[in-house]
């Protein structure tokens, strides 16, 4: 049995193919090509989810079990002068005090955390979980890069198959046009043949190896309809 590569195939034979032999002979063009074949695409994990169970209120990076505790302190820092700096150009990140006073407002922050003793009943969970993760991101990456490299062979093979569908499209228009002017001309090939070609100069190839069979069902009608 011959293995068929893609120019073996014929434009009728590629628009006839299946999604699935469509994928083959992309396998099949890649395996030629030394490009690895393309594995299932790898199922994303579920994210990990606990709600967590405390609050801490922070003040300037300064965390706080009680929020009353917190805003006064932010209230103590707002009713005080305070510098405002920025860096010396140049490397070393040196501090420069600068002219005017630091007047933004500092405001309390409210954030949800994990409770210690929570987290310790959801660490192997969420461990578990991180690693399956951790192997998808993996797996994804892989899967990302073969996909790369499959794409000039996929394009090649789709495009062929593009320009396959697009001759097909324009054998059947010039098909129709012929029976039309087999109408016109009241069945005289000839003469429907020449009008064709008048009109149809760039695609006088086309015309004169198709001609006869784009008309050949249509003669009898057509003789019918003219008697």
């Amino acid at each position: 049995m011959t293995i068929k590569r893609l120019e073996d195939y014929t434009n009728s034979e590629l628009l006839d193919l299946t999604n699935d032999e469509v994928e083959q002979l992309i396998d099949m063009e890649c395996a030629h090509n030394g490009v690895r074949l393309l594995p299932d695409l790898p199922k994303k994990p579920e994210v990990f989810k606990a709600e967590r169970d405390a609050t801490i209120f922070s003040v300037g990076g300064i965390e706080f079990l009680d929020p009353g505790e917190a805003q006064e302190v932010a209230d103590f820092i707002n009713t005080k002068r305070r510098a405002k700096t920025g860096y010396v150009p140049g490397p070393g990140y040196e501090s420069m005090l600068k002219g005017q006073e630091n007047t933004d407002m500092v405001s309390m922050l409210t954030k949800s955390v994990y409770s210690e003793a929570f987290y310790n009943t959801i660490a192997s969970q969420k461990a578990q979980a991180d690693a399956q993760m951790k192997d998808y991101t993996a797996a994804k990456k892989d899967y990302d890069e073969i996909v790369k490299e499959r794409t000039d062979i996929t394009e090649d093979v789709l495009d062929r198959i593009k320009l396959a569908r697009l001759e097909r499209q324009r054998l059947d228009m010039l098909c129709n046009e012929a029976r039309r002017y087999m109408s016109l001309a009241l069945a005289d090939k000839e003469i429907a043949k020449r009008f064709m070609l008048d009109a149809r100069k760039e695609h006088a190839d086309l015309i004169n190896a198709h001609f006869d069979e784009w008309v050949i069902e249509n003669v009898r009608k057509v003789v019918s309809e003219a008697a």
